[in-house]
């Protein structure tokens, strides 16, 4: 084939792909079965998906946390087996030194390494920015 008979091919096949584009866009208002299409697409991505996330989330950090909460009430002995105790698990955390050092270190870690990455962060940026601004 010539190129000028390839480029005549190629526009007719482009033409042709527009108009079966136009011909799909007009033709759900004439089709119920597409705006069924549509509504089933927009149902799923805007109550489907929040509620699967939801029920994702409630089995993998939730169902978890309420599960500990709940032991933390018990102790389990050798001999007697599983009994309930109450608050006094917190009673012994709060008076036990390691726990308050434990608080300490993460107190320490919150308050030096966040806003010492978080301002690292944004000094490296302003100055990627500021050489991404003189380039254009």
């Amino acid at each position: 084939m010539r190129p000028a008979t390839v480029q005549m091919a190629k526009q007719s096949q482009f033409e042709a792909t527009q108009q079966v584009i136009e011909m799909q866009e007009l033709a759900p208002a004439a089709s119920g079965a597409s705006s069924a299409w549509r509504l089933w697409r927009r149902w799923r991505r805007h109550v489907i998906i929040p509620y699967l996330f939801l029920l994702l989330f409630s089995f993998f950090l939730l169902v978890p946390l309420l599960y500990a909460l709940w032991t933390s009430f018990f102790v389990e002995r050798l001999i007697g087996g599983t009994t309930f105790v109450g608050l006094v698990n917190y009673q012994e955390v709060v008076h036990d030194g390691n726990f308050w050092e434990g608080v300490r270190n993460v107190l320490l870690l919150l308050f030096t390494q966040v806003p010492l990455m978080s301002g690292l962060a944004l000094l490296l940026a302003l100055l990627r920015m500021e050489g991404e601004i003189g380039r254009m």
